[in-house]
């Protein structure tokens, strides 16, 4: 049977290596808070795009939205195809799609 080492027996660390250890996860933890930061400001930055293009489209007229190939109840998922928010079913939504009339 096992028995566990007395107290006395695990060695003390040095005030100095405390110090370092905290540091160290004090340094971690700041690096996740600027990652999730980052996130959440990437998301925000796609989310005003999004609005700014629905925006764009619904102020063109029907008839000019008919020319460039779409439907007025279709502004809303084009934009979210364009900025990640659902999957692709346009080619036109395709950034590096290039019609082949030009």
């Amino acid at each position: 049977m096992h028995t566990p080492a007395p107290i006395d027996a695990v060695p003390a660390l040095h005030p100095t290596e405390h110090l370092a250890a905290a540091r160290r996860h004090f340094a971690r933890a700041a690096r996740h808070l600027a990652q999730a930061a980052h996130r959440l400001m990437d998301e925000r930055r796609r989310e005003r795009a999004r609005r700014r293009q629905i925006r764009l489209l619904a102020e063109l007229d029907s008839r000019t939205l008919k020319d460039i190939g779409l439907h007025r109840a279709e502004i809303g998922s084009l934009a979210d195809e364009m900025y990640g928010a659902s999957e692709r079913t346009r080619r036109r939504t395709d950034p590096h799609y290039v019609s082949p009339l030009y």
